[in-house]
């Protein structure tokens, strides 16, 4: 039980890799406050980590919300206590080409991607301070450029920059940031690329593991980052992506 007596906030906790991350880190005897804008989708990963005998806290709330953050923080240390793990799973993917893609579309993966998870490690600051650790969801397609995902990229860029630059302001008293980097991994927010056969196989023909990654791997990294085994990882961002390429090719048109 690496996680026994801890607290931790996991976004994005009602499917995907939010919902996998709070299913280990419960595993692992945290109790976890599941927080995501779908009250029934996270009442039903909160009953299923109860009847395993987990702790949790559902936390309806769109994190982009002005008042999610101190919402968030408040809540967790009034009915769990104060946060010591932070997990930005959340997040949201536009694909279009450049200069059809709606303006309105960069501000919210910009605002979704990398505003919310830094006002709510900014929020729970206080409670992180001697020990506490936060992991970013970043992505492979922030550090690889990809045909019709530049505003995509942009954000998830911006995260790995946050992580690193955090990750040195914020060690010298006492927490620890990183991030993990997925590659092409099978969640309900890619489902329907993932119905194109044609871009079912460019992808798989990029992966030197010759599948794509699940929920359940990214969640293994996660617990990794925020357990004593990585206590000397500061801002660093894990590649989880079995093997993608730097220079990947064109997708399928």
């Amino acid at each position: 039980m690496q996680l026994a007596d801890q607290i931790a906030v996991v976004t994005g906790a009602s499917s995907g890799i939010g919902a996998a991350a709070a299913r280990r880190l419960a595993a692992e005897g945290a109790s976890v406050a599941l927080v995501g804008r779908d009250g029934d989708r996270l009442a039903v990963v909160a009953d299923e980590l109860e009847a395993a005998g987990g702790r949790t806290l559902k936390i309806a709330a769109d994190i982009v919300d002005g008042d999610a953050p101190e919402r968030i923080v408040e809540a967790t240390r009034a009915e769990l206590g104060p946060i010591d793990v932070l997990v930005h799973s959340a997040g949201i993917y536009r694909r279009g080409p450049f200069g059809e893609l709606p303006l309105a579309d960069l501000d919210l993966q910009w605002a979704v991607n990398a505003r919310a998870p830094y006002a709510l490690t900014r929020a729970a600051l206080p409670d992180l301070l001697g020990g506490g650790r936060v992991v970013f969801l970043g992505s492979r397609a922030g550090q690889v450029g990809l045909a019709e995902r530049a505003a995509y990229g942009a954000s998830k860029a911006a995260v790995q920059v946050m992580v690193e630059a955090l990750a040195v302001e914020l060690a010298e008293r006492g927490v620890r940031i990183n991030g993990v980097a997925p590659g092409f991994v099978a969640t309900p927010m890619n489902a329907s690329l993932r119905t194109d056969p044609a871009m079912t196989e460019f992808l798989l023909s990029m992966i030197p593991a010759g599948r794509l990654g699940t929920p359940e791997q990214i969640a293994d990294a996660i617990l990794f980052l925020v357990s004593d085994a990585a206590a000397y990882v500061h801002g660093h961002m894990l590649n989880v992506d079995g093997g993608y390429p730097s220079t990947p090719a064109a997708p399928p048109s």
